[in-house]
């Protein structure tokens, strides 16, 4: 709680700054975003790691844990720890993978569909705070033009 406050100061003496750039007000904006979402998503008990890992398997129900561990950018023995955890509470399975033994799947169970659908909401609810009084048109607008500063961004970084 302590942490979104000091951003929220932090972004609101930003909307004061004359010299404040775009990369600026992205970098607060998903701060904020991501704390607000962390927060309420929190309220439902994950911890962020099981929330990644939820709505990896909800895109990717069966994924290899290996894979899982690329996919989400946590430590294979994060992975392995929440997963252990989430198996416990009944919101994934594993199962040997009958190719190969080696690899383990990971499935998400009904409970974990719930607890997905908790995040899903909690992301909805901070987007439809944060885009209050923005028209259609401004959305769709916004849209566009952060469309082509990530293209931008791409292009810069695959030079």
């Amino acid at each position: 709680m302590r942490e979104r406050k000091e951003n929220t100061e932090k972004s609101k003496n930003l909307l004061e700054r004359e010299n404040a750039t775009p990369s600026m007000f992205i970098n607060d904006i998903a701060k904020i975003f991501g704390l607000a979402v962390r927060h309420d998503a929190g309220r439902g008990g994950l911890s962020q790691g099981n929330r990644k890992i939820l709505m990896c398997l909800a895109h990717n129900d069966g994924i290899s844990q290996l894979n899982l561990v690329r996919a989400t950018g946590l430590s294979a023995p994060t992975v392995s720890v929440n997963l252990a955890r989430m198996e416990a509470d009944e919101l994934v399975r594993r199962e040997s993978n009958l190719q190969d033994q080696r690899q383990v799947s990971v499935y998400i169970t009904e409970e974990g569909k719930k607890q997905d659908a908790f995040i899903k909401d909690s992301f909805h609810q901070v987007e439809k705070a944060m885009m209050k009084g923005v028209t259609k048109d401004e959305q769709a607008q916004l849209l566009e033009t952060l469309k082509k500063i990530l293209r931008n961004l791409i292009e810069y970084e695959d030079r």
